[in-house]
């Protein structure tokens, strides 16, 4: 199979064993590997030792910040390969940069920039050409994003029908650096439904890896389409446009937004994560000049072990609210019974199967889902539902010709993923479940609204327990199946 792998993508194939290089290992996964195709995609020794020369001469943190310094002080200009952060200077009348691992230094970035990548208002890797400008000031003249645009989906998708699906999973799993030689089947789709929210829109799933478990970071390490956000004061800022200061919201900039280590954000109370994650779901179900623009949310959880390897992750009580929307909960305690080992072989580099996603992500597969269902699904289970089979039809089948019995399998695992969800039901009875003051009337609750989310209730739904059914409704839900 590896020598199909070569045959196949040519020019995209590269050693994963050299991504966890001392020197890569500070920089997300999918920029490791774009440097490692470009430098040394087979890992010979002369290959590596030009990429290490490359780090230490122009990529941040891996160099000083002195040797740019050195380089604009001799010639004028610099290149890096760095995280670039910009942001609005009024004052100044331009953008103000900021480098990874050089934060004491302010660069002046042009406004076509900014416009141009408005993602650079979060955080963008990427190469960037700095030059000196007028009174002393570094200029970014040129920024060039992570990103293969060169890559052709035609030979993406022919490439696939020489692989059986199991051959094809192993080689998904492997390009996210694990192993899957000690995975069944079902573990192995476990494992990948992770990608789904990078395919699919509105796919909002609960992510607890196991620690250790290779492969398994989030997925803004694995795609520059994700953001990961581990504050709630940067949740918050992030929430709403802001045109002032040109910064776009979430849901212009991204299509997967995580919320890293949900467990461990510092909500100043109870209900702050509740208000937070409501408005988050109004921000990314919006529409666009009448096209619904639907990003997804990964609420990122880190499980904990227990006797015999199973792991449970603790969550906020108030995530419970939100459990129409949530369509899986993926417990990597659930499908192996200790750390996956990490992939050291040759393999798909993550920039490449993250373009190749994108390319993926605005199809619309059409599929019959209901027969293989039962008749008395409520709609939000049936939402869920397609939209994890559609996610994973995608992955395993780009070019959508699958079996007959591949939308039956993957519907099944759907729907007990979306079961899974019912653990975000145990909460514990002195958590206050909404907002409603002590007293107050069952008519006065069911108007309650939590701030930017209108709260609708629902008759009790099959495959969640009645006291979670009756949950929250945001903005952008609709009851009619055919938006989904």
């Amino acid at each position: 199979m590896i020598d199909q792998l070569f045959a196949l993508f040519p020019g995209n194939v590269v050693s994963k064993a050299w991504a966890r290089e001392p020197e890569l290992r500070a920089l997300p996964r999918y920029a490791a590997e774009h440097l490692l195709v470009k430098f040394a995609p087979h890992g010979e020794s002369t290959a590596l030792q030009r990429l290490r020369g490359f780090l230490g001469r122009h990529c941040l943190p891996a160099t000083a910040p002195e040797n740019l310094q050195e380089h604009l002080a001799r010639q004028g200009k610099a290149v890096a390969f760095a995280r670039l952060t910009i942001r609005t200077d009024w004052e100044k009348g331009h953008l103000a940069g900021e480098l990874s691992a050089w934060p004491d230094q302010k660069f002046s970035v042009p406004f076509e920039i900014g416009e141009r990548f408005p993602q650079l208002f979060y955080g963008m890797w990427g190469s960037i050409r700095l030059e000196r400008g007028e009174r002393g000031r570094i200029v970014v003249s040129e920024f060039v994003p992570v990103r293969v645009p060169q890559a052709r989906f035609d030979q993406f998708v022919r490439a696939r029908e020489h692989f059986t699906e199991e051959q094809w999973m192993d080689i998904l799993l492997q390009g996210m650096g694990t192993d899957p030689a000690g995975l069944s089947s079902e573990g192995k789709l476990a494992c990948l439904a992770r990608l789904a929210p990078l395919v699919e829109r509105g796919l909002h799933l609960v992510d607890a890896p196991l620690p250790g478990t290779a492969g398994l970071e989030g997925l803004e390490s694995f795609s520059p389409a994700a953001l990961a956000i581990s504050h709630p004061a940067a949740l918050r800022s992030s929430l709403v446009a802001n045109a002032i200061l040109r910064t776009p919201d979430l849901g212009s900039a991204y299509e997967v937004v995580v919320l890293d280590h949900l467990q461990q954000l510092p909500w100043q109370d109870p209900n702050q994560g509740a208000r937070a994650v409501a408005q988050l779901f109004g921000t990314l179900e919006n529409r666009d000049g009448g096209r619904r623009v639907v990003s997804s949310v990964v609420f990122f959880v880190r499980a904990a072990r227990r006797n015999g390897g199973a792991a449970q992750a603790p969550l906020p009580p108030w995530l419970a609210r939100f459990s129409d929307h949530i369509a899986a909960y993926l417990n990597a305690g659930d499908v192996c019974n200790g750390a996956l080992p990490p992939y050291s072989g040759p393999g798909l580099p993550a920039d490449y199967l993250a373009e190749m996603f994108a390319r993926l992500r605005p199809r619309s597969l059409q599929f019959e889902l209901e027969e293989w269902l039962p008749r008395d699904l409520a709609y939000p289970d049936l939402r869920a539902v397609r939209r994890l089979t559609s996610g994973l039809l995608k992955l395993l089948y780009p070019g959508e010709c699958w079996p007959a019995d591949a939308v039956q399998k993957l519907a099944a695992f759907a729907v007990d993923v979306r079961r899974a969800v019912a653990k975000l039901t145990e909460i514990p009875q002195t958590q206050p479940a909404t907002e409603t003051p002590p007293g107050a009337d069952s008519a006065q609750a069911s108007s309650t609204r939590t701030e930017g989310a209108a709260v609708e209730r629902e008759e009790p739904i099959p495959l969640l327990p009645p006291e979670i059914a009756r949950s929250e409704h945001l903005p952008g839900d609709t009851h009619d199946p055919q938006s989904s």
